[in-house]
């Protein structure tokens, strides 16, 4: 969205002003800085008396103006015209719509993997815990000690880089799980590959559902009102190039993108893109996640 800089107030009899000439100058020194603005001495001079009638600043008559003039201006009109622009444009981002109920026979026509037949565990592979995943009415569900789920395929080999992955999620109180993307099987401890989408709604961590772990992370205020725990919510994660993008029943909820050659986070995680598999978290006795309706569809 393109912003309109313009600086309008009420003066000190209630009647509104525009300073047009000084929102120009200042929208020219955001982009270009202070040796510009300095050339425009008698354009700025003129203008920025004006905007003592809008009591925001006082500047005696005799004294000339200064770029701390200049800042203040910025402060006082220009950046919030360009706080509230910013905040409209996420609000007015738009909603993609999904349904509770899909056809899986359909989506797989429609060029879509889908991951989970609803009755066995047939192309996953779970490490050091595996009893605590079973599936029930059919889905994958998950308590009990550490373990994660690895998505291998029929192949055993299954492998993704640009992608989007849907799936339903449904967490009880206190439920901590995740979502693991571009990583590898291992035998055992969390996994070091690629990124964590969070799953955890009421549990203690401050990260929250749709978090890009320890990356960029949503608070319970950003999810507050849109899902709750025991109930099913959609879960998406599309990864094209170096952007990542996660939503929660279709609102988006993070952006990213990597930057070049992003060195590793830790020893013990990576956190960054390549290519791999997916992967299910169990976190802890205490975390009962369910999860159905897994699919991806690969991306050019």
């Amino acid at each position: 969205m393109r912003t309109q800089l313009v600086c309008r107030s009420k003066n000190r009899y209630g009647k509104y002003i525009e300073c047009t000439q000084v929102t120009k100058i200042c929208a020219r020194l955001l982009k270009t800085g202070q040796a510009e603005v300095r050339n425009q001495h008698e354009t700025v001079d003129a203008s920025f008396r004006r905007l003592q009638t809008m009591a925001i600043i006082h500047v005696p008559a005799h004294q000339r103006f200064t770029m701390k003039h200049i800042a203040l201006v910025l402060i006082a009109t220009v950046l919030p015209c360009l706080v509230q622009d910013k905040a409209a444009e996420s609000v007015t981002k738009p909603v993609e719509k999904l349904p509770q109920n899909v056809d899986l026979k359909q989506m797989a026509k429609d060029g879509w993997t889908i991951m989970f037949d609803g009755k066995t565990m047939k192309g996953w592979k779970a490490n050091e815990e595996p009893e605590s995943w079973k599936v029930v009415d059919g889905t994958l569900r998950c308590q009990g000690k550490r373990s994660h789920l690895f998505y291998v395929g029929k192949d055993g080999k299954a492998e993704f880089k640009n992608f989007e992955f849907r799936a339903q999620v449904k967490t009880q109180k206190n439920a901590n799980a995740g979502i693991y993307f571009h990583t590898k099987y291992q035998p055992e401890g969390w996994p070091k590959y690629g990124y964590e989408c969070q799953v955890n709604i009421s549990q203690g961590d401050p990260k929250k559902t749709s978090s890009l772990y320890a990356v960029k992370n949503v608070s319970a205020e950003q999810l507050k009102g849109l899902i709750k725990d025991d109930q099913w919510y959609w879960q998406t994660i599309i990864v094209k190039d170096n952007k990542i993008t996660l939503k929660v029943n279709g609102k988006t909820m993070v952006e990213y993108e990597e930057e070049k050659d992003r060195k590793a986070f830790s020893n013990d995680f990576e956190r960054r893109l390549g290519k791999g598999t997916f992967a299910l978290q169990a976190h802890d006795p205490g975390s009962i996640v369910q999860f159905r309706n897994l699919m991806v569809k690969p991306l050019k």
